[in-house]
């Protein structure tokens, strides 16, 4: 589809770039023909993609994933995760290890990931290879209205973050619900495989740092009737997790509990 550049890059300058680089507030794309009005009040698409440094066309799907961002903004929620159950996954010789244990159930409930590959809100459907369908399964999800609108603060104090989350039920909804809570974290720099090169410091954005709750989240004792609330505060000790507090998100999942399909959703930065 023609897309029409808005902002201080050119449409070139975009493809032409090495990793998944952090966006200007000034730049956006898009699409041409797509009208965002279109896009339900509070919709957001939540993309989990996996990924690993030894996993040679994963940057491809980095470059799809980044130029959507510009277009979808804060409607567009990514978390990449190292894959732990595909060896491309692993880090590159003596690199430290981007995998977390914790994602091991997500990547079992989906059977074997051949990398890369990206969920929308924990879908059936896998996007994989460039990611050229992604898109459209985003403006999908944005045209429907979301079953809970999820609200997040977040203070940190020396290395303790303090997570603040109110959710509220837009529609009736009978079946339990779960709250995950996640770190994420722009601009770390380590060896990935970009065929046919090794790049040294290629730039990995929304990379999972840490999984503040259980993988599958804690249980939301909220009614089932729309407009019914629930808040929930959370603290987590980063401890020894090197990470840059101004570089990280907190991103926090609304799911189904027994099918894990996100229901709502929203990211805030760590300040």
């Amino acid at each position: 589809m023609k897309k029409i550049l808005i902002g201080l890059m050119s449409l070139m300058g975009l493809i032409g770039v090495v990793g998944c680089d952090k966006i200007d507030p000034g730049e956006r794309l898009i699409e041409a023909g797509g009208d965002a009005s279109d896009w339900a009040d509070g919709a957001v698409a939540y993309i989990e993609k996996y990924t690993g440094p030894l996993c040679g066309n994963c940057p491809l799907a980095d470059r799809t994933i980044e130029n959507l961002h510009h277009t979808y903004k804060d409607r567009m929620i990514v978390v990449s995760v190292t894959s732990i159950t595909n060896s491309q996954g692993n880090p590159y010789g003596t690199e430290p290890s981007m995998q977390l244990e914790a994602t091991r159930p997500w990547e079992e409930s989906y059977g074997p990931l051949a990398l890369p590959v990206a969920y929308i809100n924990r879908g059936e459907k896998a996007y994989s290879s460039s990611m050229n369908d992604l898109g459209g399964g985003i403006e999908e999800v944005l045209k429907q209205e979301p079953t809970v609108k999820v609200s997040v603060s977040v203070s940190i104090e020396g290395t303790t973050v303090d997570i603040s989350t109110d959710i509220e039920l837009m529609s009736n909804y009978a079946d339990p619900m779960t709250l995950t809570l996640l770190i994420t974290e722009d601009s770390l720099k380590y060896m990935q495989y970009d065929i046919p090169n090794w790049v040294p410091d290629y730039v990995h954005n929304h990379m999972l740092r840490a999984v503040v709750t259980d993988p599958w989240g804690k249980s939301l004792a909220i009614g089932t009737t729309a407009g019914s609330k629930k808040h929930d505060n959370t603290s987590y000790e980063l401890g020894t997790l090197t990470i840059v507090p101004t570089n990280s998100h907190v991103v926090a999942l609304v799911c189904d509990a027994s099918t894990h399909r996100v229901l709502g959703c929203n990211q805030v930065d760590i300040q």
